[in-house]
């Protein structure tokens, strides 16, 4: 995937990882695989990407900007999705971490951590109530994109290994 985008396009100067999924069940009931599989999806794809398309920003000798979806799961405790939660907070710190090895390359890592955002998968799943949101509505696609906009733009050259929270103000639990 990696070496097709490079060929297609003569160079990489900017990877989202937007891989995610989950599952609700109590803790309790969660299997090994069940685990592991919400781990390698929301956590493991993010490195492993990461860290191939770091290769070639850093043979380009130009940098470049990575950016790893979060969720608000990460920074919050998400009652029947243990595994998600610990792997969107796993991210945020791999954020800081690959800053701090890959800042000499001139390659920033930030990570945008959406709140609820009006999408059909949030309807599907009943979560339209904005009860525990400040601004007491839902989030929209376009302010996501707009923080992924600013994030890869040259106006946020000295912001990286942060985890960029668009949720309205939300600050508390998740489903309890």
């Amino acid at each position: 995937m990696i070496q097709q985008t490079k060929d297609h396009f003569g160079s990489i100067d900017v990877l989202i990882n937007n891989a995610g999924g989950s599952f609700a069940a109590p803790s309790e009931e969660i299997t090994p695989n069940g685990w592991n599989a919400i781990i390698e999806t929301n956590l493991n794809t993010n490195f492993f990407c990461s860290k191939e398309v770091c290769k070639v920003m850093r043979n380009q000798k130009q940098g470049g900007k990575i950016i790893n979806m979060s969720l608000i799961a990460g920074f919050l405790p998400d009652v029947h999705h243990a595994p998600y939660s610990v792997a969107k907070a796993g991210l945020n710190l791999l954020n800081q971490t690959l800053v701090v090895e890959w800042a000499k390359y001139n390659i920033t890592v930030n990570g945008i951590a959406p709140g609820f955002i009006e999408t059909e998968g949030l309807k599907l799943q009943g979560q339209t109530n904005t009860d525990s949101i400040p601004l007491k509505r839902l989030g929209k696609k376009k302010n996501v994109f707009g923080t992924a906009l600013f994030l890869v733009s040259y106006l946020r050259n000295y912001i990286t290994g942060e985890t960029i929270r668009v949720d309205g103000g939300m600050r508390g639990a998740m489903r309890m």
